[in-house]
């Protein structure tokens, strides 16, 4: 199986837009937009000395909430409706506070101490998540849609050690399980999944 590279794409709002990979260490690329990025991207990459392989874009926005809460919402750009779906339902949650609460006080902090939430579908691969966060420790947040109108969110991350993190392998998961299978592994217990 050919690795994907994962790019992410972030919007730093009035700071244009960032260019990361887990894949490619020391890649760190900005331009005032988001075509700009895209225009150059494979010029960076060969420069960057990027694997060869599927290429993956990721796209950030980032959000600060009224109570001043700093959150960024990654969504994959393969425009899948499902994906999108996810990602508005999530923004429709933060618009009340006691849900907004719930979401931010389970979602892990990262470096920056912002909050990362990932849109994902049932059939995605815990792997494929694995693979977008920071290899030397990075915590997320999935989000998936569990019925035509809820949501269900569990941290997963990366190379951390804290007394919350419950392996996967401890719940009968592995990097090929998907999330339908974590979240019936999980259920609605809020436990952060890890993986080395």
């Amino acid at each position: 199986m050919t690795d994907i590279v994962h790019l992410v794409a972030t919007n730093e709002r009035e700071y244009g837009w960032s260019l990361r990979s887990p894949q490619v260490p020391g890649l760190a690329y900005g331009r005032d937009t988001e075509e700009q990025l895209l225009a150059e991207l494979e010029d960076v990459l060969a420069f960057a000395e990027a694997p060869d392989g599927p290429r993956q874009i990721h796209e950030e926005t980032r959000h600060v909430s009224p109570e001043g809460v700093e959150y960024v919402v990654r969504v994959a750009a393969d425009r899948h409706p499902d994906r999108a779906d996810v990602a508005q339902r999530l923004h429709a949650a933060m618009t009340d506070p006691v849900q907004r609460a719930n979401l931010l006080d389970l979602a892990g902090h990262n470096p920056g101490s912002e909050h990362l939430f990932i849109a994902v579908l049932g059939d995605d691969r815990i792997r494929w998540i694995h693979d977008q966060l920071d290899p030397h420790g990075e915590i997320a947040s999935i989000i998936v849609a569990i019925d035509d109108v809820h949501i269900w969110h569990t941290r997963i991350s990366r190379n951390l050690t804290r007394p919350d993190l419950v392996e996967l392998d401890e719940l009968g998961l592995g990097l090929d399980s998907t999330i339908t299978e974590a979240h019936a592994a999980v259920g609605q217990t809020q436990r952060i999944l890890t993986f080395a």
